[in-house]
């Protein structure tokens, strides 16, 4: 019985040794991958701060050019590509707009002229209007 007693008095010993030992190495454990994920924190926030209307904001990260730094020039390489496309858009949507404008208001003209004249544009010809009413009996036809 007394081997038992030394035994485990000498477990409990090296127990106790080792428990200071174990926090201080999970506390720098700890540290160490605070330290190693920071940067990406600071990609996350950056990412989680862009929106579509405001595409301007990059990550721009500082330091040695190691895997994080290149995956941050990446991300903002991407986000240009992705401003570029949303610019394209806007301005095809812009110049779309413009254009279909034009044949509207002619068209918005036209048949306000119509409108005031009886029903009849004053520079068509009898061919002109006898084709309108050919056209316009078509529209509520099946097939028409």
């Amino acid at each position: 019985m007394r081997s038992t007693s030394v035994h485990w008095s000498s477990c409990v010993a090296t127990a106790s040794s080792a428990s200071p030992l174990a926090l201080i190495s999970s506390a720098a454990g700890w540290s160490l991958a605070g330290t190693a994920l920071r940067p990406v924190k600071a990609i996350n926030a950056v990412a989680r701060d862009i929106t579509g209307s405001d595409l301007s904001r990059r990550i721009e990260m500082p330091g040695p050019p190691d895997e994080l730094k290149e995956l941050a020039d990446t991300f903002d390489g991407m986000l240009d590509r992705v401003q570029d496309a949303f610019e394209e858009q806007r301005r095809f949507v812009h110049e779309a707009s413009h254009e279909l404008r034009n044949p509207l208001a002619i068209a918005r003209s036209n048949l306000e002229l119509a409108l005031t004249a009886g029903g009849r544009i004053p520079e068509a010809s009898d061919d002109d209007d006898e084709l309108r009413r050919r056209r316009s009996s078509h529209i509520g036809r099946p097939g028409g």
